[in-house]
């Protein structure tokens, strides 16, 4: 019977490191795929979807809206609701203005940040003359994330921007 010599450590060592190295590369990620997905509701999964601005008038607040935003804001009936459309880019969340009798404009819940791409400076100033309240002035969030401010709408609501 012939005798086995041990292999020299480098040679074990190298060995270990290819065994390794297959198993991370291509063992692994095959059992991993052929084992069944099953989704979890995690928080990595959650994202915003839709938001609603309650409205106490309705007419007025399409009038605010449009003039700070500076865009058409489109009206349309959904469920004996009126809702007013605000335009955001494709594959954003989205968002209205909402009749719902069930909603009630509020400045101390949850606040939703519109981000725009001009400087807040024009904004602040629509606010203002569009019948809103500056709550907070334009605002460095810090080094290349912008500025933010706060304020009332026209209902009654506060909300912020997001800007340059």
């Amino acid at each position: 019977m012939k005798t086995i010599k041990p292999a020299p450590k480098q040679w074990t060592l190298l060995h270990a490191s290819i065994a390794l190295f297959m198993f991370l590369t291509v063992l692994a990620p095959a059992a991993e795929a052929q084992q069944p997905k099953t989704e979890k509701s995690t928080m990595a999964n959650l994202r915003l979807n839709w938001f609603e601005i309650p409205t106490q008038d309705f007419a007025r607040a399409l009038q605010f809206y449009r003039a700070v935003l500076g865009t058409e804001i489109k009206a349309q009936e959904m469920g004996g609701i009126r809702l007013g459309m605000i335009p955001l880019q494709k594959g954003q969340p989205g968002g209205a203005l909402s009749s719902n009798p069930a909603l009630k404009p509020g400045g101390d819940g949850t606040v939703v940040f519109l981000g725009v791409d001009a400087d807040l400076s024009e904004y602040l100033v629509r606010i203002e003359r569009a019948g809103g309240k500056v709550l907070v002035g334009k605002t460095p969030l810090g080094p290349n994330m912008g500025h933010f401010c706060l304020f009332m709408d026209s209902e009654g609501n506060r909300l912020g921007l997001q800007g340059p």
